[in-house]
């Protein structure tokens, strides 16, 4: 683990702790109730992807998990880094984007974002954001939560499986219930549609067509026949009817 001492001491009993709209690290010395503090060793050894930038972007730490996704080989070869220096230029002003969106308003934000390496590998991502303090209480950068959207990663943890790990930690209060509440698109037998397959699968329902969705979405065809198909194999759906038949009976009869 690599903390930047400019902005915090380097302790291996760092917590972190719910403050204002953001998070706080402080040290284990500190009297905070146990409910509204996270061990930062305990949850650097999940497979949720985590990290720590200061306030122009720079990487200040981040986990095996989110080190692995970025493919870094240590904190050692990244730390300092920013993100234009770790993925492709259209990732990388999104992301930069979302960093000033939390620093300007002081407020959690969640983002659905593939980030697009270096090498062009492109990894799906759900991002949660949070404006860190350190532990004099000033707003020191952000904090971030990668969730992969795909089971097919490294860890072969779903969507699902990550959802219930961010819940068990107590930084965001949710229910599996809620899930399709908090997440920009939908999840539903470990399988997750993106927010545009979501609005698709809506139309979809309704009876709509793929050129009918495409003129009430502002895309093409050719765009929603992709979304479709890629819908099609996160189902296992042999045809269109099949999968409306399961985003039924999965989804709305539930």
């Amino acid at each position: 683990m690599y903390i930047n001492a400019d902005c915090f001491e380097e302790d291996n009993n760092l917590i972190i702790q719910r403050f204002c709209q953001g998070i706080k690290l402080t040290n284990g010395s500190e009297n905070s109730l146990s409910s509204d503090i996270i061990s930062l060793n305990k949850i650097y050894n999940t497979p949720l992807c985590i990290y720590f930038l200061d306030s122009k972007g720079c990487l200040l730490s981040a986990n095996e998990a989110d080190l692995k996704a970025i493919n870094a080989a240590s904190m050692q070869d990244v730390a300092g880094l920013t993100v234009r220096e770790l993925a492709r230029k259209e990732t990388a002003e999104k992301y930069t984007q979302q960093d000033r969106e939390v620093l300007a308003t002081k407020m959690m934000i969640i983002k659905e974002e593939p980030f697009t390496r270096l090498d062009d590998i492109t990894v799906p991502f759900i991002t949660i954001k949070f404006p860190l303090y350190g532990m004099d209480n000033t707003l020191k950068g952000v904090f971030g939560i990668s969730l992969f959207t795909h089971n097919d990663n490294e860890y072969g943890i779903s969507l699902a499986e990550s959802l219930s790990l961010l819940s068990q930690t107590g930084i965001l209060q949710i229910k599996q219930a809620k899930y399709n509440q908090f997440l920009p698109g939908m999840i539903f037998d470990d399988i997750y549609f993106t927010k545009q397959e979501k609005i698709i699968s809506h139309q979809l329902i309704r009876g709509k067509t793929a050129k009918e969705i495409a003129d009430i979405l502002g895309r093409s065809r050719r765009t929603i026949e992709k979304h479709l198909a890629n819908m099609k194999t996160k189902t296992n759906s042999a045809s269109k009817s099949e999968l409306i038949e399961k985003i039924v009976d999965k989804l709305l009869i539930k």
